[in-house]
This record gives C-alpha cells, sequence and structure tokens, in this order.
C-alpha cells in the first residue's frame, strides 16, 4: 500500500499578501500558472474559484499565491517511538506555502511512503500532526528539512513576538486554531487488496481518518467506536460515488482510501481536490474561527471587523465552484467535516449581537435626544402661556409681582403636566 499525506497548518500575517510575499526568504520559489493553464480549469471550474486559486494577478483581495520549497528528504520514526515495533521510513516531498487575502497564511508539508501494514500510517500521521511533540530529538530531520523553514517565515510575516527563551521556536505557533496538523492522506491500495468486491473497507477508512490503531475493534475496546457513532460517522460524513474509493472528512482530518486507482485520478486528488478545494475550504474555516476570536475580543472594532466579514464573504466564499457534479459534491464533504458552516453560525451570531445593541445604543441616545427636545418644547410652550395669561391678566404692577406669578402660574403648569404624563404612563402600562 502507498500512502500520501498532506500537514496542514495556518497562522495570521502582520501585512497584507503583496508585502508578505515579498519579504519570503529565496528558498521560496512562486508557483505560477500561465493563462492557457487557468483557460483550462475554467472549462471545469467557475471562473471566480479559478481566479482566486490559480491567479494571483486578480488582485491581493480576491486571489491566493503559491509558493514551493522542494525538500526531497529520507527520514523515520524511529522503532522505539512509532509504537509499531519497528521505525516507519518516510519521504518528506515538499513543502507548499499559501498566502491568502485578510492577512492570513497557510502551509501542507508533503509526506509519502509505502507498507504492508495500515498502521504504519496511522503511527505515521499521529507521531507527526501532534504539535507537542514536533521538538522531539528523534524529529530533529523532519524539523531540519520541513519545519524550521516554516518557523523562520512565521518569525519573519507572523505579528506576534515569539518567546523562544533559549528553548527553541515553538511549533505550536504554526496553527492559529488547533493543537495538531490537519491531515489530507490517500491511502492506495493495489487491486485485490480491499477484498473480494475490490471495494474499500469501512472499518479501515473509519480507522485511518481518526488515527486509531488499525482493528482496533476487534483488538482493543479502548479505541473502538460505537456501533451508532460508525454508522452516524459513515452515513454523514463519507462520499462514496465511485466503487473503487471512499472519502471520510472529520474535522482535523480527511481521508482517501481507494483500490487501484490510476495516476491520473491520483493526480486530480492531490492538485485539485486537495490544491484548491480542500486548502480553500481549510482557510475558510480558519478565518471564519480567527475574525469570531476577533469579535469576541477587539468589540470596539465591530464595525471594522462587520464590513471585513461582509468583504470576506464577498472575495472570498463560493456557493458554487464546479460545473461538474464531483468536485461540487467533493466540496461539500469537506465543508460538513471542517464544519465551517458552525463557525459561519458563531460568527454571524456574534455580528447580530453587536449590531442589536447598536441599535439600542443609538434608540438610547436618540430617545435622550428626543426628551431634551421634548423639555425644551414644554419650558417654550408653559413660557408662552404664562406670557399670554400675563397679558390676560396681569400678575400685578410691580416686578417682584409679575415674577412671582410667572413662577406660580409656571409651577402649578408644569405640576399638570406631569400629572397628564403619569396618568398617561400608567394607562400605557395596563394597555
Amino acid at each position: 500500500m502507498k500512502y500520501l499525506a498532506y500537514l496542514c497548518g495556518g497562522f495570521s500575517l502582520k501585512e497584507g499578501r503583496g508585502k508578505a510575499a515579498a519579504s519570503l526568504p529565496s528558498i521560496w520559489k512562486e508557483q505560477r500558472h500561465d493563462k492557457t493553464e487557468i483557460h483550462d480549469y475554467e472549462q471545469y471550474y467557475l471562473p471566480d474559484f479559478v481566479r482566486f486559486c490559480l491567479d494571483p494577478d486578480a488582485g491581493e483581495d480576491v486571489s491566493m499565491q503559491r509558493f514551493r520549497m522542494d525538500c526531497d528528504t529520507d527520514t523515520a520514526i524511529p522503532e522505539q517511538n512509532s509504537g509499531c515495533g519497528h521505525a516507519i521510513p518516510f519521504h518528506i516531498r515538499h513543502v507548499d506555502f499559501y498566502l491568502f487575502p485578510f492577512r492570513m497564511a497557510m502551509f501542507s508539508i508533503c509526506i509519502e511512503t509505502e507498507s504492508g501494514d495500515a498502521n504504519d500510517f496511522t503511527a505515521l500521521a499521529s507521531s507527526l500532526r501532534r504539535l507537542g511533540s514536533l521538538g522531539s530529538p528523534w524529529l530533529e530531520e523532519f524539523r531540519r528539512a520541513a519545519l524550521d523553514p516554516l518557523a523562520d517565515a512565521w518569525r519573519i510575516l507572523s505579528p506576534f513576538t515569539p518567546d523562544e527563551n533559549g528553548n527553541g521556536f515553538d511549533f505550536s505557533r504554526l496553527v492559529e486554531d488547533g493543537n495538531k496538523f490537519s491531515v489530507f492522506q490517500i491511502v492506495l491500495q493495489d487491486s485485490g487488496e480491499g477484498g473480494e468486491s475490490d471495494s474499500p473497507s469501512d472499518g479501515l477508512l473509519f480507522s485511518l481518518g481518526t488515527v486509531a490503531p488499525i482493528g482496533a475493534k476487534a483488538a482493543s475496546s479502548l479505541y473502538a467506536p460505537s456501533d451508532e457513532y460508525f454508522h452516524k460517522i459513515m452515513s454523514e460524513n463519507v462520499l462514496a460515488v465511485y466503487s473503487g474509493w471512499k472519502c471520510l472528512a472529520l474535522s482535523d482530518t480527511l481521508t482517501i482510501l481507494a483500490c487501484g486507482a490510476p495516476e491520473w485520478l491520483v493526480t486530480n486528488w492531490t492538485v485539485d481536490y486537495f490544491g484548491m478545494i480542500y486548502i480553500w475550504q481549510l482557510y475558510r474555516r480558519n478565518y471564519l474561527f480567527r475574525l469570531t476570536r476577533r469579535f469576541r475580543f477587539e468589540r470596539q472594532n465591530s464595525t471594522a471587523l462587520e464590513q471585513e466579514s461582509v468583504d470576506f464573504e464577498r472575495n472570498c466564499s463560493f456557493h458554487k465552484i464546479s460545473y461538474n457534479f464531483l468536485p461540487e459534491e467533493f466540496c461539500s464533504i469537506v465543508e460538513r467535516g471542517l464544519k465551517s458552516d458552525r463557525d459561519k453560525d458563531d460568527l454571524y451570531h456574534m455580528i447580530a449581537q453587536e449590531t442589536s445593541k447598536s441599535e439600542k445604543l443609538a434608540d438610547n441616545r436618540m430617545n435622550r435626544l428626543l426628551f431634551f427636545m421634548t423639555c425644551l418644547t414644554m419650558a417654550s410652550t408653559i413660557y408662552d402661556a404664562c406670557c399670554l395669561l400675563q397679558i390676560l391678566l396681569p400678575y400685578g404692577t410691580s416686578p417682584t409681582v409679575e415674577i412671582v406669578g410667572f413662577r406660580l402660574v409656571s409651577s402649578i403648569m408644569f405640576t399638570l403636566l406631569m400629572i397628564a404624563l403619569l396618568i398617561y404612563r400608567q394607562r400605557s402600562k395596563r394597555l
């Protein structure tokens, strides 16, 4: 069996995409598509989505920019750390770096290996995706080849200051919204390995997706899922269009298990389904998570954040991406697994709360203004009425008597007006 995986993470940028691209070290080589390639993609995907994914010249706010660092490094998880009783060799192909609109960077580390035991794949993914173990001595070669260049990019581009204190870089900084890398993985079985029907096994797919020991249900109850949960996940989060392959989408992994897949299909999964659809959906989920947090801690900037969310929806969200059904189905299952709609609902709920709060504050300000204007009108009315009474029924001939008369009449009128208002208010409450 062959195993191909992309370990993904992301973090915020202190500057926009253009300035960030200019600051990247020279080891990162920009990946470009010419007009002919873009035109070919537009025969299958909607032009706006193609522009966002493949055309950085379209504009900093409406498209992403891609860079790559070739690694071509062989290393291994040592026997004493693999949990499988033997070392697990793997190859690091390359690291891709993506600069997105709204000051966000993402990356993917491409690794591959081969083994007759699928437990090697789950052990490898488990060892490499945990951020807390990346500083271990037995991962030194992996750090040198893939992680240290990413740490250097973080130091240059991130708005935050690293707190290393002589202990080295904290690799948890590479993932802003979680405690592990997100994993996009493909397991390729040769024809005949999937069973009599040559169809991928649901049990194997579930174990790979949950990064659990293979055959856990039969071997141990510790990692064995309940029948109810297993059937729920396999009915709601699995894409099974053709008999030769299945896809399981969860919040931190996406797993494709295939039997006898041709090379062109694998290329389609890695270039289109991962390189365009999955990385975009992951960016969208991470951005919504970040914006929701900013709403929580930057309430004073709620108006600007709300406008930013509108700009993001207009420039970076797509309700339809392809003219064909399969990319649309794949996009839907990825979104369901990442639970992007839940992050979007949380964000819109907070926006609605801030909007309601702003409207109440505006209403209170308007009510205070109206109350002030009402008081001025009442005072003017009482003064005019006192002057009219002075003309009709003079209060007296001396200035002192006139003043006393004005005060007495105005006090009586004010008292009567207050009594009328109180009566009106009481009757309004009863209604």
